[in-house]
């Protein structure tokens, strides 16, 4: 054997000796990395799989043996579960994060208005919904609003109403300062609805009624936004990092396109496309028809699920009216222009006011109403105590990990 052929048998040798023991170097396995989150277009889907991820995973299941089989040393299994208590702080901070801004926006919904009775001389454009005669309802075909409501009486010249009726009806409006004015100065009438008796609710029942369906919204409320706003920080992170010039991971290039896809975005759209969809949804606006469905949980319930559902088709569906109330989000985050939930009520709608159709007109008034309830002290007693307990229940996964031994 020439020495030339001698020096390649050995150099091939060395370099196989050197892989296998790269290959027996100690790592921990796999299963100690935490789940990719959910990109499910539907918060109560993507809640219950990272859920199941997680148990799965088995959080610190991993970290008492190395790939090759062999017991981790002490160092080895603080050194594991230090990640894994870093990564489930991170996980908590962004959970407390997003139901903070969820709780914001309860007060952004009318922020500076004043949800006042509407004084008798204000002229009823709607009267108070009536028990006899049922009437169809004129919904558009590709509006989603139940149609098993009661007949709303129309005429060419509605009588004066009372701000309280005896059928438990009232006329409210919101009041918004103009800019620059302080205290009494002057002011201006967004909406001024007549509010819907509920059929077969009793005159002095129906504030209770109404008032106890807003506050068992609350809770499922926050959770499910929560969830869309975790996603959302995501995507954030992920934007910031490509505007700083700062190359992303494969794993987090995969998120986006998987994200893309439940959304029903194709693989070119932008981040900005994505951001427009992976968003909140105001509770006013989002409950609105489901309070009308359901005559405000007195016939029938308004579940977790249809909630999750109606938050994941308004995100995703490609139906004008969709589309419209996403544009409608997108603008009012920089140029606000009355009251939140109802700019984005009329925009879904394509609401016209000189367009006299009695189903919108019952949103506008349905949308208004569980706005002002939102800022009565004791719902919103009700909403600070869901988002502590929100954050709570996120702050135990950042517990310490229990002793080994």
């Amino acid at each position: 054997m020439t020495k030339f052929k001698k020096h390649l048998a050995l150099s091939t040798t060395a370099m196989l000796i050197a892989s296998l023991a790269a290959c027996s170097k100690h790592t921990l396995r796999e299963n100690t990395t935490l789940p990719t989150p959910s990109t499910s277009a539907n918060p109560l889907k993507a809640e219950a799989e990272d859920a199941a991820a997680e148990e799965k995973a088995g959080q610190v299941a991993g970290v008492e043996a190395a790939a090759d089989g062999r017991e981790l040393t002490e160092a080895e299994k603080d050194a594991a579960l230090f990640d894994l208590k870093k990564a489930n702080d991170a996980k908590a901070a962004a959970k407390g994060l997003s139901v903070d801004q969820v709780a914001d926006m309860f007060a952004s919904d009318t922020d500076g208005v004043q949800l006042v009775d509407a004084p008798a001389a204000v002229t009823a454009s709607v009267q108070p919904l009536q028990s006899e005669q049922p009437a169809q309802l004129n919904v558009p075909a590709k509006t989603e609003i139940p149609t098993e409501t009661a007949s709303v009486a129309i005429g060419a010249a509605a009588p004066v109403v009372a701000p309280e009726s005896a059928n438990g009806s009232k006329r409210i409006q919101i009041v918004i300062p103009v800019p620059g004015s302080r205290g009494g100065g002057p002011s201006t009438v967004v909406e001024s609805v007549q509010t819907a008796a509920i059929a077969g609710v009793s005159a002095n029942q129906q504030d209770s009624v109404k008032r106890a369906f807003v506050k068992a919204m609350i809770q499922p409320f926050i959770r499910l936004n929560a969830k869309v706003f975790q996603q959302r920080h995501r995507i954030q992170a992920i934007q910031k990092k490509i505007s700083d010039k700062v190359e992303i991971s494969s794993l987090e290039k995969e998120e986006i396109a998987k994200l893309k896809a439940d959304y029903l975005l194709d693989s070119k759209a932008t981040i900005e496309d994505l951001l427009a969809r992976v968003d909140g949804v105001q509770m006013s606006f989002l409950i609105a028809p489901l309070a009308i469905k359901t005559k405000w949980n007195t016939e029938g319930e308004v579940s977790e699920a249809l909630m999750a559902s109606r938050i994941q088709e308004l995100n995703v569906a490609k139906a004008d009216d969709k589309v419209r109330f996403r544009s409608a989000r997108v603008a009012l985050k920089t140029s606000k222009g009355g009251v939140e939930s109802i700019e984005l009520m009329k925009a879904f709608l394509n609401y016209n006011a000189a367009d006299k159709n009695m189903t919108h007109d019952l949103l506008i008034s349905t949308v208004t109403e569980i706005a002002a309830i939102a800022q009565e002290p004791e719902i919103m007693a009700e909403i600070e105590r869901a988002r502590l307990a929100y954050i709570e229940e996120a702050a135990r996964l950042a517990v310490k990990p229990k002793d080994r031994n």
